[in-house]
């Protein structure tokens, strides 16, 4: 009898560790998919109300704008931090304003968010809303260092520049290349 609760309280042990490890082995890529449920919550209120809407009470961001690369929806936040990127893409402040033709550049991981990055082709199409739709034609994909900063540049063009990690399959948090995809926005 002693035995079989060895047994039990040892299997129980190992089965919470196991539980915790998927957890753990799981944990930001199920926050980042809850932080995009909330944002995309936020950015319907932000529309019905016509103003901004917090994610959740101690935010200290907005949203940017609705990304569409392919069948994928991506809520934008302003301001490409190691914090933001943690929920989602985010726009890199010193890029072109959302109002402005220019180049708007967006960051996002690899590993989450801007996983089918490694999918898009030449030609594909993909859309920014705001308070308008914008449809962009990818035109370039390139795999660059990661402190070639050209790719931020201003542009008198009207694009949108999409950066990652690469590779995408990487192991390590400290990749030295991007993956960059650049689409100009066509003209309806």
């Amino acid at each position: 009898m002693q035995q079989k609760k060895y047994i039990l309280s040892v299997f129980c042990l190992l089965a919470l560790i196991g539980i915790s490890l998927l957890i753990k082995a799981n944990y930001l890529s199920l926050k980042a998919t809850l932080a995009q449920v909330l944002i995309q919550h936020a950015w319907q209120q932000s529309i019905v109300r016509n103003s901004a809407v917090k994610p959740w009470p101690w935010a200290d961001t907005s949203i940017a704008g609705k990304l569409s690369i392919g069948d994928n929806d991506l809520m934008v936040l302003e301001g490409a931090n190691l914090r933001n990127l943690a929920f989602g893409p985010a726009r890199l402040s010193s890029s072109v304003d959302i109002f402005e033709t220019g180049n708007l550049v967006i960051f996002g991981h690899r590993d989450t968010h801007f996983a089918p990055l490694q999918y898009l082709r030449i030609g594909d199409k993909i859309t920014f809303e705001h308070h308008d739709l914008k449809i962009y034609e990818i035109s370039e994909i390139a795999i660059v260092a990661d402190d070639q900063v050209a790719v931020t540049s201003p542009t008198m063009d009207d694009v949108i520049t999409l950066i990652t990690c690469y590779p995408f399959e990487g192991l390590s948090s400290d990749a030295e290349q991007r993956y960059v995809v650049r689409a100009h926005a066509v003209t309806k």
